[in-house]
């Protein structure tokens, strides 16, 4: 991950708090060693848990392990003088070779601070050897570790509408197969904007500054709620990308990169103009603080990151994802002028036209394609309502660079619960696709 001089890759804000979800295994004896490491953990936005000897009092091991590690997707496990003679901690690497053997995809990281009575498992395996301490650089390496457990998918350095092509390629090849979970904008820099700002507006003297730096908390907040259902929802129409990509094309990776962006673009521009338009209240002493000197907050290093990667361009690449938006038209997935921006359609809104997924007992679902897709059916279609098969009779291509995305986007905008997104997502996506393979037979 590229980032500034001197600044953290992992910095709280880019991962959300949503990072990896950690289990650190240790012996009660060695809390001196798993409380800093948690701690360091933690701060970099990591999701870690680790048991005391309270927690656990009076449990049974072979229930409660099983229990506790269930969502883990790193198992660390501390390998001291001491954890080496624990039943405990004997236990739970127990439970790692069992579920490294079932081939479950968490990563294993024992951690070994004292060679002496290691268990032959971990030494004919593989271990981090941290006998000289839990140093910086010791941190470091097992941040880097951990972080190979989610794709993590930073933003493109010249477009803040689009990711890096070698963090997409990766997660496309990767993710039907190992379930690991996506973290969008994993650099921050999304996240970044709306902490400086609200960093400055706590730090100004203004008469009425309350409203304003309640109003950027709470458009935090919802960024980061957003940022974790579109995660899910990266994920899901990778996985249903790379499903057609078997009989669509030999270049898979870069074909399959060619819907994605076509998502990503309409979801990001959303984010990155409601992160990068500043909307004070009524307050004109405040706006025209802001206005003059909203830059001037900014510390140098943010600036080293965010100048060439963003504000260079909010006047060009931003500019142009508003100024797309058609009027009297809801934002996002429903707005023509965003999708023309999106699929790179010179002729704006009037170079789509609208198809609709209509199926027996359910409601319809509104579909933009460009109207080059539908070779010379284009205008007959626009005139008269005719049966149609899409899979068959539009030109190659439709239904895995317009519909799924559109499928997938329709989703982003509808769901709102990270804590259900994975489930309710499935649902969104079956009945859809149901509607399209229906469509014009019904």
């Amino acid at each position: 991950m590229s980032t500034s001089p001197g600044k953290s890759p992992l910095a709280t804000h880019a991962l959300r708090g949503y990072g990896p979800r950690v289990f650190i295994s240790y012996s009660f004896a060695d809390s001196t060693i798993a409380q800093p490491l948690e701690e360091s953990l933690r701060a970099k936005g990591f999701q870690v848990r680790r048991e005391d000897d309270t927690s656990l009092f009076n449990q049974n091991l072979t229930e409660a392990i099983p229990r506790m590690l269930a969502d883990a997707e790193v198992f660390i496990q501390l390998l001291t003088t001491s954890a080496n003679r624990s039943t405990w901690v004997e236990r739970e690497l127990d439970w790692m070779f069992q579920q490294r053997d079932a081939g479950t995809g968490v990563i294993f990281l024992p951690i070994v601070f004292d060679k002496s009575n290691l268990p032959d498992r971990v030494k004919d395996w593989w271990y981090l050897d941290l006998s000289g301490g839990l140093t910086p650089q010791a941190m470091d390496a097992i941040e880097r570790l951990c972080l190979k457990s989610v794709h993590l998918l930073r933003l493109a350095e010249d477009d803040p509408c689009s990711v890096v092509d070698t963090d997409l390629e990766e997660m496309l090849r990767n993710a039907p197969q190992d379930g690991k979970r996506i973290i969008l904008d994993s650099d921050g820099k999304l996240l970044a904007w709306a902490h400086e700002t609200i960093a400055f507006v706590d730090g100004i003297e203004s008469e009425h500054p309350e409203g304003f730096l309640a109003q950027e908390k709470s458009r935090l907040d919802r960024l980061v709620t957003r940022l974790k259902i579109r995660d899910e929802v990266v994920r899901k129409l990778a996985i249903e990308v790379m499903r057609e990509m078997k009989s669509y094309s030999n270049q898979q990776l870069k074909d399959a990169r060619k819907p994605m962006h076509h998502f990503l673009r309409v979801i990001l521009a959303d984010l990155v103009i409601e992160s990068y338009e500043v909307a004070p209240p009524e307050s004109q002493t405040l706006k025209v603080v802001l206005k003059d000197r909203i830059k001037a907050a900014l510390s140098a290093e943010t600036l080293m990151t965010l100048e060439s990667a963003v504000m260079k361009i909010v006047t060009g690449r931003i500019e142009a994802a508003r100024s797309a938006e058609t009027e009297n038209h809801s934002r996002g997935y429903l707005n023509p002028g965003l999708y023309a921006w999106a699929f790179g359609e010179k002729g704006g809104e009037e170079s789509l036209m609208e198809m609709d997924i209509i199926a027996p007992a359910h409601r319809y679902v509104r579909l933009l394609v460009p109207r080059s897709v539908f070779g010379d059916m284009a205008e007959t279609y626009s005139r008269y309502v005719l049966p149609l098969d899409p899979r068959s009779e539009l030109l190659s291509g439709t239904f895995i660079n317009y519909v799924l995305p559109q499928i997938a986007i329709h989703a982003a905008y509808n769901l709102v619960d990270p804590t259900t997104v994975r489930t309710d997502l499935e649902r969104e996506y079956a009945w859809k696709l149901e509607q399209y393979n229906k469509m014009g037979l019904s």
